[in-house]
């Protein structure tokens, strides 16, 4: 192994830290409030445990960081833990596990709901961080494995299996490949299954909530398969709804949404039952009340009031079927299912996080959490980064700790990791910042040529040289076509990939900008154009989003589209790590275009316009001003609009 210890690199990385830190608090930046819409306590037990489900304005983008602020204090995760995300319901399920805050947080249902608010807390990361390099230091790993034999399943391809063998005999190592050539699916689930089977202890990192569970999804699938107990594998961290409910032996708290499920249930359960009691009681006198308001002249009911009378008895007639039985005791047996649910839970917490960390051989977790959370001397055997294009080099640099065998896999030709800090203002004395804007794959280059040239080489957005990170390509892909693989290997990978099948549609609706709207990077004419093709095709958008390069046109979007797509209108920023079988692209611009100028270097623009493309599993819609874009040589946006498939 080498140690570079003696070097500048802590330092860079230490003062990079505390530089971006600075630059957050300074300017108010680094911090995401979430309106709280309303918390119901779901279950407590005196003097143990208390759980509440609390509702939110928005969706969460990051589940590393997240505080509750109740009036003006934060609560830390040691005193109120945040322990399931539904994201479909914007809801999730706190626990207060300190005794002071439960003091403090008692009877937390009846704040005011303009008292509580969800806080991500970027700043706290930022800082995590930098505190990690004053006690670490950086290794660069120089010990390959030894295996006898590396099998791969159902290899389609020979540089799949190639690229499984690769990683697992290198040190440091890097996998590349375009979207549907089996990165994670293929080359990271294989080289897992086979390090598995040579008894070795395997740490997966994304830099995502979302990345983290679609890897974890694919190994949990492939070891499912293999007949492999999933008792071998944990998801540290916050998981989705979804994720939790699919793969309950493999959260953090295992069982733990069918528990938090159970609990919502029966305490719905017994709250009808108390207030069937009182309907009752008033049923009678109420179907007669409105007997006499319904009545006509006659004062005979007509056939539509009697309808309605008599589903009203139905709903009683089945409500009393429900709960006849459990109202006799007075919702007892209802009071001790959940006080039994409560004694799970506390039981499932009792299985230590710390001592399955140690034990189990497949971890997975996003690089936030591994930084922040992973306990002191815990060791794997290889640990495996995805969507490393996204990872920014400072956390990046936390996977070092150890002569332990790292792959990186990804696309550095999709869009960098986010940095707050715009890059004029890294500078000066903020040049450090850069670490924290560049990619992981430029940590080898780090290394090898210091700080300064690094710094210079990100400014003029020069792509990585791999001289000291061994890459090896994923050559044939099953989601793109031939004709659209041939644009992108010609405007954007420059190098020659293969299709394996028909590809996905290219849809191209023309909407002419004829309005401006009030704020900048906003285009009225393409929403309004986007809210009728939903209303035309609203039964192909089950699984689709709305993409754009700009927040002021996603504001447009969401107050015409909302109805049609939820939540998934965002920036094209902000969509990495996720897929939708249909994408629809408002571009924006024409004559002032700046994210989409596929030849402007300094806004991004061929990553920005490829990474929207890589979202696609099926269809892309690209909504612009068809006319103008038709004539823009050279533009890869104009490319993909005269390959069409699909003209409306």
């Amino acid at each position: 192994m080498i140690n570079y210890s003696d070097n500048k690199l802590n330092k860079l990385l230490i003062d990079g830290a505390k530089k971006y830190y600075d630059y957050l608090d300074e300017n108010g930046k680094g911090l995401i409030l979430f309106d709280i819409l309303g918390v119901e306590r779901i279950f407590e037990e005196a003097g143990k445990k208390c759980l509440y489900k609390v509702r939110l304005d928005k969706k969460l983008k990051n589940t590393e960081g997240l505080q509750i602020q109740v009036r003006d204090k934060i609560y830390l995760p040691n005193h109120v833990k945040i322990i399931l995300w539904d994201e479909d319901r914007k809801e999730m399920i706190i626990q207060v596990i300190n005794k002071q805050a439960k003091e403090e947080l008692a009877g937390l249902e009846d704040f005011d709901v303009a008292e509580v608010k969800v806080v991500l807390d970027l700043k706290y990361l930022v800082a995590r961080t930098g505190k990690w390099f004053e006690s670490h230091d950086l290794i660069l790993p120089t010990t390959a494995h030894k295996l006898d034999a590396v099998k791969t399943f159902d290899p389609t391809s020979k540089s799949q299996h190639s690229a499984v063998e690769f990683c697992l005999a290198k040190p440091f190592s890097y996998i590349w490949g375009a979207p549907g050539t089996g990165k994670t699916k293929f080359a990271l689930t294989n080289a897992t299954l086979n390090l598995f089977r040579a008894g070795k202890r395997v740490v997966i990192v994304a830099p995502t909530n979302n990345a983290i569970e679609q890897v974890m999804r694919c190994v949990i699938d492939r070891f499912d398969q293999e007949k492999i107990s999933r008792s071998n594998i944990i998801r540290l961290g916050m998981p989705s709804k979804t994720f939790a409910e699919a793969y309950p032996e493999v959260v953090e708290v295992r069982g733990v949404s069918q528990i938090v499920a159970g609990l919502v249930k029966q305490k719905e359960l017994l709250e009808n039952i108390l207030k069937f009691k009182d309907e009752r009681e008033t049923f009678a006198e109420m179907v007669e009340v409105l007997k006499k308001r319904m009545s006509g002249k006659s004062g005979e009911l007509s056939k539509s009031a009697e309808m309605m009378l008599e589903a009203m008895r139905k709903e009683f007639a089945e409500k009393e079927r429900l709960y006849a039985g459990y109202e006799a005791d007075g919702g007892v047996e209802i009071k001790r299912q959940i006080e039994n649910l409560g004694e799970q839970l506390t039981e499932a917490e009792k299985q230590s996080t710390d001592e399955r960390i140690n034990k189990l051989n497949i971890v997975g977790c996003t690089v936030d959490y591994y930084i922040g959370m992973i306990p002191q001397g815990v060791e794997f055997d290889h640990i495996f980064l995805d969507e490393a294009g996204y990872c920014n080099l400072a956390k990046a640099a936390t996977l070092f700790a150890s002569d332990t065998p790292v792959t990186f896999l990804g696309d550095h030709f999709q869009l960098p990791p986010v940095c707050e800090m715009d890059d004029d203002l890294i500078s000066g004395d903020s040049k450090e910042v850069f670490t924290w804007a560049q990619s992981a794959l430029y940590l080898a280059d780090l290394i090898e040529n210091g700080a300064e040239t690094e710094y210079m080489r990100y400014i003029k957005k020069m792509p990585p040289t791999f001289n000291n990170l061994p890459k090896i390509n994923l050559t044939e892909t099953y989601r793109f076509g031939q004709n659209l693989l041939d644009i992108l290997c010609k405007s954007v990978y420059g190098a020659k990939l293969t299709s394996q099948n028909e590809g996905i549609i290219i849809e191209v609706i023309n909407a002419p900008k004829k309005s401006f709207a009030d704020k900048k990077r906003a285009n009225p004419d393409e929403a309004e154009a986007i809210k009728q093709y939903c209303l035309k095709n609203f039964a192909k958008l089950e699984n689709a989003a709305i993409l754009t390069p700009y927040k002021n046109q996603v504001s447009l979007l969401r107050k015409l589209c909302y109805r049609f797509i939820g939540d998934n209108i965002s920036t094209v920023h902000a969509s990495q790590g996720r897929e939708w079988d249909t994408v629809i692209l408002s571009v924006c611009d024409t004559t002032d275009k700046y994210f989409t100028n596929s030849n402007n270097i300094r806004s991004n623009g061929k990553l920005i316009l490829n990474t929207a493309i890589s979202r696609v599993k099926k269809r892309l819609v690209i909504v612009c001003d068809e006319n103008y874009w038709q004539t823009q040589e050279g533009q890869l946006l104009t490319e993909l609009i005269r390959n069409k498939t699909v003209r409306q």
